[in-house]
């Protein structure tokens, strides 16, 4: 297999923020056969002495490929059917 279209294919996969089996046949060839090249090269630390090897890199840095939005987070427990729900009806709580 030619390390390059190893290399390019996973680079492809990152940029695009695809599953390996999304990847172009057309182009890359079986998406198995590259799989199984790069899960290997990430086993014997290959992919990071490549990387090393590039050094620093000054344009465009890849965008996360699984970035999350940002959110906000708000929790409501409600009192389950059979229990009667208190309510606190003091002048602190009523504030928030």
């Amino acid at each position: 297999m030619d390390r390059r279209l190893v290399m390019d294919a996973a680079l492809y996969k990152l940029r695009n923020g695809i599953c390996w089996n999304e990847l172009p046949d057309e182009e890359f060839g079986r998406w198995q056969t590259i799989y199984n090249n790069a899960s290997r090269w990430l086993k014997e630390g290959i992919r990071e002495k490549a990387i090393l090897r590039l050094g620093e890199y000054e344009g465009t840095p890849l965008t996360p490929a699984y970035r999350l939005p940002s959110m906000k987070v708000t929790i409501n427990f409600a009192p389950r059917p059979d229990e009667e729900a208190e309510v606190d009806d003091s002048p602190a709580r009523r504030s928030m």
